[in-house]
C-alpha cells in the first residue's frame, strides 16, 4: 500500500503546513490504488485536485469522486476521497468560496465552532458514512481508516479518530499522512509530549518514501521539519531545535522558515555573525524579521 491530513488538514495534514497534515493531512491526497479505464483516470484527477487545497479544486474533486462512484460504486479509494473532500469543505471554507474565512488547522476550526452548524454537521456525517462504507469493503484500508479518522476528529470524536489512525499504522507503519494526523489529534487533546515523537516518525517515513512519491512529499517534509524544530524550541531544547532546522536546510537549502528559525537560534546563542549570514542568504521578500525580533 502507498502511505496515507489535513494537512494537511492537515499538512500536514493540520500543520500551519496544514495537517489535519487534513492535517500535513495528513494528510493530503487519498493514495489511490490502480483501478482501470475511465475510473482510474478520474480518480487520479480527483486526487490531484484534492491535494491542491483550494476551494475550487476541492469542489472539482467532489464532482470527480462522485463520477468515479457512478462507474464503480463502493470503490474504497473513491469513497474515502469523497469523504476527505467533504471534511475539507466543512472545515476549511465555512463561507464557501468567498475567501472571507479559511481555516488551515483542525484545532482552529474546532474552536471556531462552525463545524457544529447544521449544514457542516451534515457534511461531516456523510463523510463518516462514506468512510464506513469503504471500511466495509476493506477493513484494513489505510485510505479508508484515515478518512474515517479525519471525519471523526472533525466531529470532535477523538477516541474514534485515534483508534482508526492506530489501526491504520498496524497495517502500514510508514503511512506518513496517518502519522501526521495522529500527532495532530494528540496535540489537540493535550498530549504534546506524545505527539512530538509521532511527528518525528512521520518525517522519517517521508524520507523513506521520497524516492517513490517526490511530488506528494516535496515541500511538506521541510515544513514538517520546521514544525518539529519549533516544538523542540518551545520545550526549551535549543540543541534539538537547531539540529532540526539544519536538517531541513540540508534537504531544502534556503528554506525561508528554517533559515529564519535557525538564525533566531544562533542569535540567542550569541552567534550574531552566523545569524546575519543566514538572513543575508534570503531575498528581500523573505528576510523581514530575520533574525526574529531584530
Amino acid at each position: 500500500r502507498r502511505p496515507g491530513v489535513w494537512l494537511a488538514v492537515g499538512l500536514g495534514v493540520v500543520l500551519a503546513i496544514v495537517i489535519g497534515l487534513a492535517i500535513y493531512g495528513g494528510d493530503p491526497v487519498t493514495e489511490s490504488v490502480p483501478t482501470g479505464g475511465a475510473e482510474s483516470e478520474l480518480l487520479a484527477r480527483a486526487d490531484d485536485h484534492y491535494g491542491q487545497y483550494h476551494y475550487a479544486d476541492n469542489e472539482a474533486a467532489l464532482q470527480l469522486y462522485e463520477r468515479v462512484l457512478v462507474l464503480r460504486p463502493s470503490h474504497p479509494p473513491a469513497l474515502a476521497g469523497l469523504a476527505n473532500a467533504l471534511v475539507q469543505k466543512a472545515m476549511r471554507w465555512p463561507d464557501g468560496g468567498s475567501g472571507e474565512r479559511e481555516f488551515r488547522q483542525l484545532g482552529e476550526a474546532l474552536k471556531a465552532g462552525h463545524l457544529r452548524e447544521p449544514a457542516n454537521a451534515r457534511l461531516l456525517a456523510r463523510a463518516k458514512g462514506l468512510a464506513l462504507q469503504a471500511l466495509e469493503q476493506d477493513p484494513d484500508s489505510t485510505i479508508a481508516l484515515r478518512a474515517f479518522g479525519l471525519a471523526a476528529s472533525a466531529q470532535g470524536d477523538f477516541d474514534a479518530a485515534l483508534a482508526a489512525y492506530r489501526h491504520a499504522l498496524t497495517v502500514d507503519p510508514d503511512a506518513w499522512g496517518v502519522l501526521i494526523n495522529l500527532a495532530d489529534v494528540l496535540e489537540i487533546t493535550g498530549h504534546p509530549e506524545q505527539a512530538l515523537p509521532v511527528f518525528e516518525a512521520a518525517f522519517a517515513a517521508m524520507e523513506r518514501a521520497y524516492a517513490r512519491e517526490p511530488a506528494r512529499i516535496r515541500g511538506w517534509d521541510a515544513a514538517l521539519g520546521v514544525l518539529i524544530g519549533n516544538r523542540h524550541w518551545q520545550r526549551g531544547d535549543g540543541l534539538q531545535a537547531e539540529a532540526w532546522y539544519r536538517r531541513v536546510l540540508r534537504i531544502a537549502p534556503l528554506h525561508p522558515a528554517a533559515t529564519r528559525a535557525l538564525a533566531g537560534v544562533l542569535q540567542v546563542q550569541g552567534d550574531t555573525a552566523g545569524a546575519a549570514q543566514l538572513c543575508a542568504s534570503l531575498d528581500s521578500t523573505e528576510s523581514a524579521d530575520c533574525p526574529p525580533g531584530q
